[in-house]
């Protein structure tokens, strides 16, 4: 491993799932996150809290008088946050009512009421993480 350049290590190390590795030789990796997360911005106070899951109300992508008038959901994120003996494990969902595109697998579901918005569907993200 001496006759390997210490760039050329490092760059196999920061591939290296086990964080203690990497810590061991200064290299950290920033956290990918998706730019659905980075882009979302909600209310601080959770509009729902039932044990361990909270859930926050989203700007609408798509707001519009037909939605008031058939009392459809507001776009949201629901949290579920589970903390075990050595790990927090999160999960993040997120809802949004946006237009048809014509893919029917994804558009069929039926996630929340949407009265007869027919051309509308609930569009739904899942993220999932554990922290040690």
């Amino acid at each position: 491993m001496s006759n390997i350049p210490r760039e050329v290590v490092q760059e196999i190390i920061e591939y290296l799932p086990d964080i203690d590795v990497r810590r061991s030789f200064n290299i950290y990796r920033k956290v990918a996150i998706p730019p659905a997360i980075s882009t979302i911005t909600f209310t601080q106070n959770p509009e729902t809290v039932l044990g361990s899951m909270y859930r926050y109300t989203l700007p609408n992508l798509y707001d519009f008088p037909e939605r008031d008038e058939q009392d459809v959901e507001n776009d949201v994120i629901d949290i579920i946050v589970n903390v075990r003996k050595n790990t927090v494990d999160t999960r993040m969902y997120i809802f949004r009512l946006k237009p048809k595109e014509g893919d029917k697998a994804k558009e069929n579901l039926v996630m929340f009421y949407k009265g007869n918005l027919d051309g509308y569907y609930w569009d739904y993200s899942n993220y999932e993480w554990t922290r040690e």
